[in-house]
């Protein structure tokens, strides 16, 4: 070639030309939707100055925060609740609890947000984190009757003769039966994962503040923003993104829960 000769000193002949894929270029194209966002959601917007400085790290830390309350509340009142029903009350009345906590897993939630709402709004936890936290320190029914069947098919003689022992209940239930159920404690953990790191009604419902923002809130606020320059490829890898961390926890949570079914249950 003449002109690469002239211009290069290019010395003998091209036998091929191809394009090297670089795989790192992905990783670029993140830290510019981070940068897109900042500008966009930033204080020089008029929005905040924390989207400035950390940008979706903001979001995904709320998701975290708001993930971790729940599996953490649902792990620790669930099993409390479901123990007096199982070995403390008398039938008559456990049954009419477990009645009232199945009953409440019928109830869509369309129907109870507007009260819920104005409730929240009226104990000033609207537009907070203690709006985002605090539906979550009430107990699941569906875990609560979980529990509660476990808890029933633990051998009456265990307890008794820790009874016998000198055990009081809290010994009981803490050495007893939390060692024991150990895969429902997995399995809770995993649908309160789940159901609330896809959870996205009332989180848009109870916050307006963009630094309180979830995953979720902040993929639909921002498809929808009236942006006209939103790339639709900015949409596509915040939702890789939020969706990627899902899968690599679902599947680590799955193999574990399966291991502990199997290596769990009561020794003679």
């Amino acid at each position: 070639m003449p002109i690469l000769n002239e211009t290069y000193q290019v010395h003998g002949t091209i036998t091929d030309i191809y394009a090297a894929q670089d795989f790192g270029l992905a990783f670029n194209s993140y830290g510019m939707y981070n940068e897109f966002l900042k500008a966009s959601y930033g204080e020089e917007s008029g929005t905040s100055y924390i989207v400035e400085n950390y940008g979706f790290l903001q979001f995904f830390l709320n998701t975290v925060i708001v993930v971790v309350f729940a599996i953490g509340c649902q792990i620790t009142i669930t099993p409390l609740t479901a123990y007096p029903l199982s070995r403390l009350f008398p039938k008559r009345l456990s049954d009419i609890f477990q009645l009232f906590f199945l009953g409440t897993t019928f109830i869509p939630f369309v129907v109870i947000m507007i009260p819920q709402f104005r409730m929240f709004q009226a104990m000033g936890m609207y537009n907070n984190y203690a709006g985002l936290l605090v539906p979550h320190l009430l107990p699941f029914g569906f875990y609560v009757i979980l529990y509660k069947a476990f808890f029933d098919r633990i051998p009456s003689e265990l307890i008794d003769a820790a009874r016998i022992d000198g055990g009081g209940e809290f010994l009981i239930f803490t050495r007893i039966m939390i060692p024991l159920s150990r895969p429902i404690f997995v399995v809770v953990a995993i649908y309160t994962f789940l159901s609330n790191v896809v959870d996205f009604f009332w989180a848009w419902l109870i916050v307006r503040d963009v630094k309180l923002w979830t995953m979720n809130v902040a993929l639909y606020n921002i498809s929808r923003s009236g942006h006209t320059s939103t790339p639709v490829d900015f949409l596509m890898g915040a939702t890789v993104f939020t969706i990627v961390p899902v899968i690599l926890i679902t599947l680590l949570l799955s193999s574990k829960i399966q291991s502990v079914a199997m290596n769990s249950g009561l020794k003679g």
